[in-house]
């Protein structure tokens, strides 16, 4: 809290006139950061002419939301699991909810659910976070761009394979 003060400016008693603990303030945080992260998908989303291309969309714009807004993605990936547990059962809108509402509109279009639209989208988001953690370790020699035509695929993929149907009628990419 004393680091963070002095970034901000102020002493650390005024940190806790705004936020009642450290648990309080990172969720603040958190829940800032993962704005940001929905906003960038919400958008990246608008206008695709499917739910599969949508779903392409979204994956290729978190992959690169890692590298083009780097603290708060390192944020959210420090803190996730802690504040998602915190989150359960609240209205707050998440990135996630972006990926599963995708994958249900696939699924309904394409003869139902093989698997849970949520398990199926935290399938995806764990295929971003692995290539980015590959992309910025050096774990692997391949380009960002050839990452992030991975992880687009990988994602299609996925949302075929939780249809009932895997040859979509709407795969127009």
């Amino acid at each position: 809290m004393r680091n963070i003060a002095a970034e901000a400016g102020v002493s650390e008693p005024a940190i806790y006139r705004h936020f009642a603990s450290r648990a309080d303030l990172m969720g603040s945080i958190f829940l800032q950061c993962a704005g940001t992260l929905y906003d960038v998908l919400a958008e990246a989303g608008v206008g695709a002419s499917s739910p599969l291309a949508q779903l392409r969309l979204m994956a290729g714009v978190f992959f690169g939301f890692a590298f083009s807004h780097p603290d708060e993605y390192a944020f959210i990936l420090a803190v996730h699991q802690q504040q998602l547990r915190h989150l359960e059962g609240s209205e707050t809108r998440l990135p996630k909810d972006l990926f599963v509402e995708a994958v249900r509109r696939l699924q309904r279009r394409n003869g139902g659910a093989a698997a849970p639209p949520s398990l199926v989208a935290g399938a995806m988001v764990g295929v971003v976070l692995g290539a980015v953690l590959f992309a910025t370790t050096g774990q692997t020699k391949a380009s960002r761009k050839t990452c992030r035509e991975y992880v687009t695929t990988a994602v299609a993929d996925l949302a075929r394979s939780s249809c009932k149907r895997t040859t979509l009628e709407s795969e127009e990419e």
